[in-house]
């Protein structure tokens, strides 16, 4: 009988032959610790090799984000309204469309005009 391939490929071991393991009364290297900061160097140096593009487009979005910020934080702010610009303001109103009086004759309006016509 024919032996069947496999569906999926097996993994490769690492090591055909088992470590040695150390002796118990072996000092531990004196590099030891200066290894950890190398490691995460590379580490960080992968991380941005992968992710390149969405750094830069984070960066720029930033850089972006803090120029709106900073560009409405120095334009200065409209002064407020003095009393001599209302004064000029109200009276410029005034002349342009006057107040009725009660004395004055009652003006038509529209509705008047359709209710007379149609009676």
């Amino acid at each position: 009988m024919m032996k069947k391939a496999p569906l999926y490929s097996r993994s490769p071991t690492r090591d055909a032959a088992p470590r040695a393991e150390p002796a118990p009364d072996a000092a531990p290297p004196v590099d030891a610790p200066l290894a950890a900061p190398s490691g995460r160097r590379s580490r960080l140096k992968s991380f941005v090799v992968r992710h390149e593009r969405q750094l830069w487009a984070t960066a720029l979005l930033l850089f972006v984000i803090c120029g709106l910020a900073l560009n409405s934080s120095t334009r200065p702010g409209t002064p407020p309204l003095t009393m001599k610009q209302i004064d000029y303001a109200m009276r410029k109103s005034i002349e342009e469309t006057p107040l009725s009086s009660p004395a004055a004759p009652p003006q038509s309006t529209p509705s008047a005009c359709i209710a007379s016509a149609s009676a």
